[in-house]
């Protein structure tokens, strides 16, 4: 099962719900949150988190308090003792968690920007950078997007960050990354979402609201 969390960050969280939906993660996680100097970052932050313990309380039916986290040499995060693998990603108003319990999953949403090619040149491969070239110019802020967000969630997935040079591997050949498959999402032309995983079995939605983490949270903690 692989499926994707998805919240749209519709207005600010008052005082009240924020202080609420931090109770439901650990303090460390409440200390590394404070250190945001801007509410908006911080309210990413700890809806990705809170995020990520609803979606998995609810959909392999475990309580928040039995949940322990790790994050492996290269900063990737697991739950502990268990095949759960998830993922999160934030850009403008949407924060997204990635479940897949059939293997490693990474995901990544960017908003669609202009002026790319200077990133392209530095970043990409000279094959992923001639097909940027081929497209048309009014498209190319959006066809950049998209290489980017597959670039960004096949390192996530294998969780080694960027410890792999971003040029150092080609999405567009199976060669380069292996077997791997590609889903894009939320595509549109403000923001670009892709997920990466092994294994190629239909994604699956869930849109959640504040109202949703607000009345889990008050049940959980």
């Amino acid at each position: 099962m692989l499926k994707l969390f998805v919240i749209e960050i519709t207005r600010d969280l008052l005082q009240n719900e924020y202080e609420q939906l931090a109770y439901s993660v650990t303090d460390d996680k409440r200390s590394s949150i404070k250190r945001y100097h801007f509410y908006i970052d911080a309210q990413r932050s700890l809806l990705g988190d809170t995020l990520t313990r609803y979606a998995i309380c609810k959909e392999f039916n475990l309580l928040n308090n039995q949940l322990s986290f790790k994050v492996n040499k290269y900063g990737k995060p697991a739950l502990l003792n268990s095949d759960i693998e998830y993922n999160i990603s934030h850009a403008g108003q949407f924060v997204v968690c990635a479940l897949n319990d059939k293997g490693p999953v990474g995901v990544d949403v960017e908003l669609i920007k202009n002026s790319c090619l200077d990133l392209a040149k530095r970043f990409f491969t000279e094959n992923e950078y001639r097909y940027l070239l081929s497209q048309l110019m009014e498209n190319q802020s959006e066809y950049f997007c998209q290489l980017w967000t597959m670039k960004e969630s096949y390192i996530k997935m294998i969780g080694k960050g960027l410890s792999i040079p971003l040029n150092s591997f080609n999405v567009l050949d199976p060669a380069s990354v292996g077997n791997v498959y590609f889903r894009h999402f939320l595509r549109n032309k403000d923001i670009i979402g892709t997920v990466c995983s092994w294994n190629m079995e239909p994604v699956y939605y869930e849109y959640c609201s504040y109202s949703d983490l607000l009345s889990w949270s008050m049940m959980n903690n």
